[in-house]
């Protein structure tokens, strides 16, 4: 995980690139609105980040850990299977360390994999 903030995250790779105003327009917002993300006075949407992501090469699951937001579809995931609650909870409880999560992801990647061999 990158020791940047979100907003130095974004403004690095924005001025690589872009001028503040240019990309502020590209986005559809205003350059006092994409000033204030770049200096971490605004958390951005789950859209703009999205879409920050894609104009600027950026891993969207990074910009939204940066942000510390959970996207809406986890949201909506979590409201429709509470045993999804249940699991995180018990990973947060033990406190898993990132090793341990990657190899919960791992093991939900295989999972995943030998569902769609399936169909």
């Amino acid at each position: 995980m990158s020791d940047k903030s979100l907003g130095e995250m974004i403004q690095e790779a924005r001025a690589a690139r872009y001028k503040l105003r240019e990309f502020a327009r590209l986005l559809g917002t205003s350059p006092t609105h994409q000033s204030d993300i770049e200096n971490n006075r605004r958390v951005p949407s789950e859209e703009l980040l999205e879409l920050t992501a894609e104009k600027l090469d950026l891993d969207l699951e990074a910009l939204l850990m940066a942000a510390r937001r959970v996207p809406d579809n986890a949201h909506r995931y979590v409201a429709d299977v509470p045993e999804a609650v249940s699991l995180f909870r018990k990973i947060s409880a033990h406190g898993l360390n990132p090793d341990e999560l990657k190899t919960l992801e791992r093991k939900t990647e295989s999972i995943v994999k030998k569902r769609r061999a399936k169909k």
